[in-house]
């Protein structure tokens, strides 16, 4: 992804298969810093997700459900469940044999710079 008239960007490895869990690493909504999870449904049909935040130094657990229509993505701001603060992200596919592809986008100096991941997953 290239923003900023293509001076600041950010890339992954991608995925090659969608998996059941996604674990992913630092988020953060302060300091600047802005934290999007992104799940993507590549199912003929809806997918049911769960998003868990786990915050900094094993404090409370922020969790939301959600529904993922099918061939499509669904963008998440951890702001909205975290509103100043570091977590960790956990992902899971609900349903059995829909999996999904999952990545972490985080910006920070007010969208200056950004780094992304797709962090480990399991089946």
């Amino acid at each position: 992804m290239y923003w900023g008239n293509g001076q600041a960007f950010h890339a992954s490895i991608g995925l090659s298969d969608p998996h059941m869990a996604f674990m992913l690493p630092d988020g953060q909504t302060s300091d600047g810093f802005g934290t999007w999870t992104l799940v993507d449904n590549p199912n003929a049909v809806a997918a049911n997700i769960v998003v868990t935040y786990m915050a900094q130094g094993g404090g409370k657990l922020y969790r939301f459900g959600d529904s993922v229509p099918a061939f499509s993505r669904r963008s998440y701001n951890m702001a909205n469940m975290v509103p100043s603060g570091r977590a960790s992200i956990l992902v899971e596919a609900k349903d059995s044999g829909r999996p999904v592809l999952v990545e972490r986008a985080m910006y920070g100096a007010d969208w200056g710079s950004g780094t992304c991941t797709i962090g480990g997953y399991s089946d």
